[in-house]
């Protein structure tokens, strides 16, 4: 149970690592190859084979190729656990080809399959099909919140009894214009929907703020701190923003008391407003927050969660703008 407590905490730490900020253009097909090294002795141990085929000249993706190869690490340890339960040997058989402007990635076991009432259950958090102990039920859900953080997604597909297979679907990266096309088009750039907005974030971790802060900076956004209701205010008074992203639980004025200063003290154009909480809120609590003008962020989140919920605050903002 203590190796069961310490694994959970290091999934915990990894699904709230900001994204890497120095991404670079990578081979799947390398990434691939080096996690199979790592898996390849527990593989021989299980008599399970890998089949690999990759199609010629795939294009490189851009990522964070320590991130992406924990993905397929765990994509692979998974179809091995599930041979080994029901069979002493199998076949691991992994792709990669092109599908429109993505990259897939194909993992398939010969083992049992997966129960059709447990597919849509596979990415929620600690949810898990291993006996107790023998899995956290974090790597799926960490799996796909890498994997969209890089701009992709992942499907499953499974038939009982006829095995299981992952799909993880990543953007190919864009080919760099000759200088003459470049010249030719000076407006054209790689900006991001937050690109360019400004945010204030208001909580009174450091290391919370600290976080917030560097993962929005990486997608463009110009970011401020405030550590309390009170400094947020002082600092609105003189600076514009166009969201604010606060934590409920303040000392002092609290964040929804905050949200309501604003409401009531301003008239024209409002910033729009992230609530963040770790309590349970239900749905009608929800609408009356909407109601207010504010939407609510569930702790623990991923930073691209909260940039997804930007993108759909900024976005009429964004749309009036272009």
């Amino acid at each position: 149970q203590t190796r069961r407590a310490a694994g959970i905490v290091q999934n915990l730490l990894a699904f709230s690592r900001p994204p890497s900020q120095g991404r670079l253009k990578i081979r799947l097909e390398d990434v691939i190859r080096q996690a199979l090294q790592v898996e390849q002795p527990a593989l021989d141990r299980k008599n399970i084979s890998v089949k690999f085929e990759a199609e010629p000249n795939l294009p490189s993706v851009e990522g964070d190729s320590r991130l992406l190869t924990q993905v397929f690490l765990n994509l692979i340890g998974n179809a091995e656990q599930a041979i080994s339960s029901a069979s002493s040997h199998g076949t691991i058989a992994i792709s990669l080809s092109r599908t429109g402007d993505a990259i897939r990635t194909t993992f398939a076991d010969d083992g049992p399959g997966i129960a059709p009432e447990n597919l849509g259950k596979l990415f929620d958090p600690f949810f898990t099909t291993k006996r107790p102990g023998g899995g956290t039920g974090l790597g799926l859900t960490i799996c796909l919140a890498v994997t969209k953080d890089h701009g992709g997604t992942i499907e499953v597909h499974s038939t009982p009894g006829a095995g299981a297979s992952f799909h993880v679907l990543l953007p190919a990266a864009a080919v760099a214009l000759p200088l003459s096309a470049r010249l030719a088009i000076p407006e054209a750039r790689s900006a991001g929907p937050l690109h360019g907005h400004r945010v204030l974030v208001v909580d009174d971790e450091e290391s919370i703020r600290e976080i917030v802060q560097e993962g929005l900076v990486a997608r463009g956004m110009h970011v401020d701190c405030s550590e309390s209701s009170e400094a947020a205010l002082a600092y609105l008074g003189s600076n514009a923003c166009d969201v604010v992203v606060c934590d409920s639980n303040l000392p002092g004025l609290t964040g929804e008391q905050l949200l309501e200063r604003l409401r009531a003290g301003r008239s024209g154009s409002q910033p729009g407003f992230v609530l963040m909480t770790g309590d349970l809120v239900d749905s009608d609590a929800i609408k009356q927050f909407e109601k207010k003008g504010a939407r609510i962020m569930q702790k623990p989140f991923h930073v691209a969660a909260l940039a997804s919920l930007l993108t759909e605050i900024l976005q009429p903002q964004t749309s009036k703008v272009s």
